[in-house]
C-alpha cells in the first residue's frame, strides 16, 4: 500500500506528506477490511423454508399434476371398460340365462372372431391398471418425502437454522 500511494498516486507529494497520509488512511483501510471480512464470512442468510406442505407452490403443483395424470389413466380405462361391458353383453346373449362368470370369461376368449378386441382390451386393460398404480405409488412417494421434509423444516425452524416462509396466498 505504502509503495502504490508513494510512487503511483503521490508522486509529486513530498515524502514526509506521504508519510502522513499512509498513517491516516490505514487505520480507515484496516477498519474497512475488518468489516468487509465480517459482513461476509459467518454472517450467513438463513434460508427460508415451507413448514406447511399446503403452502408450497412447487409441491401443489406436483399435487396437481400428479392427479391430472391419474385422471387420464383412469379415463382410458373406463373407456376400455365399456367397450370390454360391451362384449360381456353379447357373450351372455349367446349363453344360457344361468351363465357364470368364468363361462362368459371362457366365451369371449375362445371365440375372438365372435368378440373381436377382447384379448387386445383385456391387454389395454392390464395395462392402464399398471399405469394407474404406478402413478398412484408415485404420488405416495411424493407425498411421503414431502411429510418428511416439512418435519425437517419445522425442526430447523426450531432449532434456528431456517426462517420460516410466509405463504404465496399471505403475500
Amino acid at each position: 500500500m505504502n509503495a502504490v500511494l508513494g510512487r503511483v498516486h503521490l508522486s509529486g507529494v513530498d515524502k514526509n506528506m506521504r508519510n502522513w497520509l499512509v498513517q491516516s488512511i490505514a487505520p480507515f483501510a484496516t477498519v474497512a477490511m475488518i468489516l468487509g471480512s465480517a459482513a461476509f464470512s459467518g454472517c450467513e442468510k438463513k434460508p427460508e423454508v415451507y413448514t406447511a406442505r399446503e403452502n408450497d407452490p412447487v409441491y401443489q403443483k406436483t399435487l396437481q399434476e400428479s392427479h391430472a395424470n391419474q385422471n387420464k389413466i383412469a379415463k382410458v380405462r373406463e373407456n376400455i371398460a365399456s367397450q370390454m361391458e360391451e362384449l360381456v353383453t353379447r357373450a351372455r346373449a349367446a349363453l344360457p340365462a344361468d351363465a357364470t362368470d368364468d363361462q362368459v370369461r371362457t366365451e369371449l376368449e375362445s371365440h375372438p372372431e365372435r368378440y373381436p378386441g377382447w384379448k387386445a382390451l383385456s391387454a389395454a386393460l392390464v395395462k392402464a391398471n399398471a399405469d394407474l398404480e404406478k402413478q398412484m405409488g408415485n404420488a405416495r412417494a411424493t407425498v411421503r418425502a414431502r411429510i418428511l421434509k416439512e418435519a425437517a423444516d419445522r425442526k430447523a425452524v426450531a432449532e434456528g437454522r431456517a426462517v420460516e416462509k410466509a405463504s404465496p396466498a399471505a403475500k
